[in-house]
């Protein structure tokens, strides 16, 4: 799938210059999360089309047992103070013992009546992650404050949760199933991505209290990827990295700007420093507070840090380096 993105970005900018005569101008691709590895990769692949890339949080390295992004979300929630931590631990395992009680006290708690508790857990895992993801991380902490003694918490935990990540449904097997085209939804797209080629598979941290589910192993990933698509589908991701080049690429390519967040889990599959003597390549982690996944293609605010704002600028003087 990763190559055939590549050859359609690489036909439609072909075809768009071609159609606004613009046959001499310099391309420059600029992406997120897989998108900003896909601009990288496409720098790679098609150095003749593309002048310049910005790799926006990308997630160059495909990573099967990815348990740095588990200790990542601890590190971030640490930035918090220890109580914050303890909430998510005792949440987890009161969803945990709820579930094996009475597990419709959690489902309608959660607005999700027809979830198993295999992809219950990834859901209720990544309500945690993309608070700190996302950079919620301080509303998010301090909202675990206000509620960690309400008999209602989990109610409440799940109408926060809504504020800024996809409903409960789409994590359901019987949703990713779902072959029907729907134009506002990729997430069986994606599912695809991680269980045959990419990985990322987010299991238990190993540097602490993990801040999942604990039977969220490898094993527990082979499970989810077969009930998926009802076949066995795991990725190699040795494979996907000797065509992708993985973290290497950063000695492979020139004009590339790779940036990540300080508090972003995904950075462990990314490019986060490079060679300081080569100047063609760039690699920048912005350490700020509440700065997630592609932060710095977020629309400027007046209560951006200071580290953000002079990333932003190093960013721009280079394209227009590059555009010279």
């Amino acid at each position: 799938m990763c190559i055939r993105d590549r050859a359609d970005s690489a036909h439609f900018i072909q075809y768009f210059k071609r159609h606004i005569h613009a046959y001499s101008s310099r391309v420059i691709t600029v992406g997120g999360s897989y998108a900003g590895a896909l601009s990288a990769w496409m720098r790679y692949k098609y150095p003749h089309l593309i002048h310049g890339a910005l790799s926006s949080s990308g997630v160059v390295n495909a990573v099967l047992d990815f348990s740095d992004f588990d200790d990542q979300i601890r590190a971030s929630v640490q930035k918090s103070g220890p109580k914050c931590e303890s909430i998510i631990h005792k949440l987890i395992k009161e969803a945990e013992d709820t579930w094996k009680t009475n597990p419709w006290i959690i489902k309608i708690a959660h607005d999700a009546p027809f979830i198993e508790w295999e992809d219950f857990m990834f859901y209720y895992s990544d309500i945690f992650v993309e608070a700190v993801q996302y950079g919620q991380r301080t509303n998010f902490c301090d909202f675990l404050e206000k509620i960690e003694n309400d008999p209602e918490r989990q109610h409440k935990l799940a109408q926060f949760a809504i504020s800024y990540r996809a409903p409960c449904h789409i994590y359901s097997f019987d949703y990713i199933r779902t072959t029907q085209i729907d134009p506002y939804n990729n997430y069986r797209q994606w599912t695809y991505q991680f269980c045959s080629s990419l990985g990322y598979l987010n299991t238990v941290g190993r540097k602490g209290e993990p801040m999942r589910f604990k039977e969220m192993t490898l094993k527990y990933w082979q499970s989810y990827c077969k009930k998926s698509f009802d076949t066995v589908t795991f990725p190699n991701t040795n494979e996907t990295n000797s065509i992708y080049g993985d973290l290497r690429i950063a000695q492979l390519v020139s004009n590339v700007f790779f940036t990540n967040g300080g508090e972003d889990p995904w950075q462990w599959a990314g490019v986060r420093s490079v060679d300081p003597n080569d100047r063609s390549v760039e690699a920048l982690v912005i350490d700020c507070d509440n700065c997630g996944h592609c932060v710095d293609l977020h629309a400027p605010t007046p209560d951006d840090s200071q580290l953000l704002k002079e990333a932003r600028e190093r960013i721009t003087k280079r394209i227009k380096e590059w555009l010279k």
